[in-house]
């Protein structure tokens, strides 16, 4: 489930355990994308300054 479905779910069908669910299961990915894009912003920078 991604975490607009996890908060669909709690906003319009009231099913807060799936969207506690949802959200738990998001958040290593959101972070993992994040620290991937952190890296690479990272390396242009390095590259650009070499």
């Amino acid at each position: 489930m991604t975490l607009g479905g996890a908060l669909a779910h709690v906003g319009w069908l009231g099913l807060p355990g799936s969207a506690a669910w949802g959200v738990v299961l998001a958040l290593p990915v959101l972070v993992a994308l994040g620290l991937r894009h952190r890296g690479a912003a990272a390396r242009r920078r390095a590259r650009a300054v070499a």
